[in-house]
């Protein structure tokens, strides 16, 4: 899944453009089919799964959380990800992530599951 080729270009998220800051919305989008597929439910239980799983996270593409010590970059793989607490993705469920979005989340995770059968 994290190799796949998302045509991310379809997709409008206005939220995007006044807050450079937020999370990227491939990353987001990655960790909402992963939930789908997981039966991890996005506004309640994904921020903890992410944080449980610091593998996981990074697989998905979320940074790691450097926090002031920017100076040992060569040590990032010593840092768990910066990932977003469980008002961020509800947030992201209900802000960003519009009807189109959210039916290619479960376009893509029915199509998995039935490519698995």
């Amino acid at each position: 899944m994290t190799n796949a080729n998302i045509r991310l270009e379809k997709f409008t998220d206005p939220y995007w453009d006044d807050r450079p800051e937020i999370y990227e919305f491939e990353v987001m989008l990655r960790s909402f089919i992963y939930a789908e597929l997981r039966g991890i439910r996005y506004h309640q239980d994904l921020a903890d799964f992410l944080e449980r799983n610091p593998a996981i996270a990074f697989t998905l593409g979320f940074e790691p959380d450097l926090g002031d010590e920017n100076e040992y970059l060569a040590l990032q793989v010593y840092h768990t990800p910066e990932t977003p607490h469980q008002t961020t993705i509800t947030r992201c469920a209900n802000r960003r992530f519009l009807a189109r979005t959210e039916k290619f989340i479960m376009d893509v995770a029915d199509e998995i599951e039935a490519y698995c059968r």
